[in-house]
């Protein structure tokens, strides 16, 4: 899984629409700026690198570089 940040799409999704109903309405566009809050979803992804040996492969076939795999 990856590490990744929640948007809130609704709420992102209606402050669009009214901005777009106030277009058509005939309002001017001014300078707007919206902070919409945000969550840091932590998963599995963030931790350190495993450690042990991993084999090396050549590609999606899963030979290892110094010959055929057993």
């Amino acid at each position: 899984m990856l590490t990744t940040v929640r948007r809130p799409l609704e709420e992102l999704g209606r402050t669009a629409v009214s901005l777009l109903t106030r277009l058509m309405e005939g309002h001017t566009a001014e300078a707007l700026h919206v902070e919409l809050a945000t969550e840091l979803v932590v998963r599995g992804s963030t931790g350190p690198a495993p450690t042990g040996r991993r084999r090396r492969t050549d590609g999606p076939t899963g030979r290892r570089a110094d010959g055929p795999t057993g």
